[in-house]
């Protein structure tokens, strides 16, 4: 990758841009003071491999980042504007990074100018960029990764991928497995969606791997010499896998809370977030206007309900949100809650059947498909069967999610069964069944589902004293599932009417005229 001419402008720019007030913030927030109180020691000690704060070794997060912080106290002193210097730096590389990687694959300067600009300003990316703490090193590392993982999987570079694993290593000596695991799932996902078997040998490439040990390994292994159990149970099972499998903070538990998160730190950006919402149901209105003119030519009184129907979808959506924001979900919480409590708890399970029998009913997209399927079919399949046995699925899934809420019940020992049996079903039924069954898997784990039944499970999980991540969640994997069973049930019994029909005597062709003995119609 050729270096532009403007990229190191840019990382100048925005270093200036991220150390400039930085001499006015005291550090003052208990997360920040950490880092730079154990950087302080660090440096003051000597000892520059094991973390301590206040003579008391700790292990909250990998090396790196003391590193960095000790290092620019050794080049400029111990001062509150130093101790920010390491996120500025990371964070004005990550734009310039930003900007040669748009404008190379891209080809056009301005377009990469615009959207490192754009990350540049966001509210998040500024505020972390001044900030103590990892994430912005980590970003910087994950950035890396990907960008040299493209080369190796996509420009088939063949060093590319031992680059991309150093960051990762890097990464892993900053936040921990995550910068390996995180990234890799997401390149795993990208081979599959390529269909592409050199895409996945490229991402175990032996000598990245290599390189990887190479360069994290070495202070891990030193770590666990010198201070044994107390680090693995310290570093890897308190805060990376007990802080990946619970929550941390469990008032934050609330399904929009990334989506309230993601508007805020766009900004001043929103607005244009906003805007590419509403574009999104605004092809579907250009698609429509464009066949229209060019082969629909309805009359007027069909073309005027097609388009009030686009407004009142759009207009629906963000009354629907509205409405979810401000009561139903709120609502399914606090009913919930309110139900996990004494005697009442038993009451649970049966609830969550009856309110998951009728909810489905509520649901727009069900509606949709009963009909489709009705009228594609001709009636074989009417929308009361398949509204019956949609029914029964959001009601045993719903009974199945409140039984793990109760006792904690792993939620593989319900998918892996039904699944099976799912897959088992069919191979006995008429395929149009099978592809019915997973299209209403999809429809029936629908808005209402997610904004009333899961905040249901949550409200009751958290009164109960459960983990809500391991017990309430999977829900909607529930509902999505059982309607695989149910409506390829459906068929099985289709199929077993249509051979008792045709198993049934024909009766004798009689004429018109003649005589017929009772023996003989029977």
């Amino acid at each position: 990758m050729k270096l532009s001419r403007l990229t190191p402008v840019m990382f100048i720019v925005w270093l200036v841009f991220y150390m400039f007030g930085n001499n006015m913030l005291p550090v003052t927030d208990p997360v920040e003071s950490n880092y730079a109180l154990t950087a302080k020691e660090m440096v003051l000690s000597g000892d520059w491999l094991s973390p301590q704060i206040y003579g008391t070794y700790w292990y909250d997060k990998p090396i790196m980042i003391y590193w960095l912080i000790a290092l620019c106290f050794k080049l400029f002193g111990i001062a509150d504007w130093v101790v920010r210097l390491p996120s500025a730096i990371f964070g004005a590389l990550s734009v310039a990074t930003m900007y040669q990687s748009m404008r190379t694959i891209s080809g056009k300067w301005a377009l990469g100018l615009i959207g490192a600009s754009v990350l540049g300003t966001s509210l998040m990316f500024w505020t972390v960029a001044h900030g103590i703490i990892t994430d912005m090193v980590l970003l910087y590392t994950t950035l890396m990764v990907m960008i040299y993982s493209y080369k190796g999987m996509v420009e088939q570079k063949p060093y590319a991928m031992i680059v991309a694993y150093v960051f990762a290593a890097l990464g892993v000596l900053t936040k921990g497995p995550v910068a390996l695991v995180l990234p890799g799932m997401i390149l795993l996902v990208f081979a599959g969606i390529n269909r592409s078997w050199f895409m996945v040998k490229a991402i175990f490439d032996w000598r990245g791997i290599l390189a990887f040990c190479a360069v994290c390994f070495p202070w891990y292994a030193y770590m666990y010499s010198v201070h044994g159990q107390d680090f693995i149970n310290g570093f890897l099972g308190l805060h990376n896998v007990t802080r990946a499998t619970q929550s941390e903070h469990p008032e934050d538990n609330v399904w929009w809370y990334y989506l309230a998160i993601f508007l805020g730190a766009s900004m001043p950006w929103t607005g244009a977030v906003i805007y590419g919402m509403t574009m999104a149901l605004l092809p579907i209105a250009v698609f429509f206007l464009i066949f229209q003119f060019v082969s629909l030519k309805l009359r007027k009184l069909p073309f005027l309900r097609i388009m009030v129907g686009i407004l009142y979808t759009y207009l629906g959506l963000v009354l629907f949100l509205t409405g979810v924001n401000v009561g139903f979900s709120p609502l399914g919480y606090a009913l919930g809650a309110a139900l996990a409590e004494g005697w009442k708890v038993y009451l649970l399970a049966p609830l969550a059947m009856l309110m998951g029998w009728f909810i489905i009913n509520a649901e727009p997209a069900v509606h949709t498909l009963n009909k489709q399927v009705a009228e594609l079919s001709a009636g074989a399949i009417s929308e009361r069967s398949m509204g019956l046995s949609l029914s029964v699925a959001v009601s045993a899934a719903g009974g199945l999610a409140m039984l793990r809420v109760i006792t904690g019940i792993s939620i593989m020992y319900f998918l892996v069964p039904g699944y099976l049996i799912a897959i088992a079903l069919s191979f006995f039924v008429p395929r149009t069944f099978t592809a019915i069954a997973f299209d209403s898997g999809g429809v029936a784990s629908g808005p209402l589902t997610a904004t009333f039944m899961l905040p249901f499970a949550t409200g009751a999980c958290e009164a109960l004293g459960g983990n809500v991540m391991t017990d309430a969640f999977g829900l909607v994997a529930l509902v999505a599932m059982m309607p695989l069973i149910t409506v390829q049930v459906m068929g099985a019994i289709y199929v077993v009417k249509s051979r008792h029909a045709a198993e049934e005597p024909a009766l004798p062709d009689f004429g018109d005229n003649e005589i017929i003995e009772l023996w003989e119609a029977c």
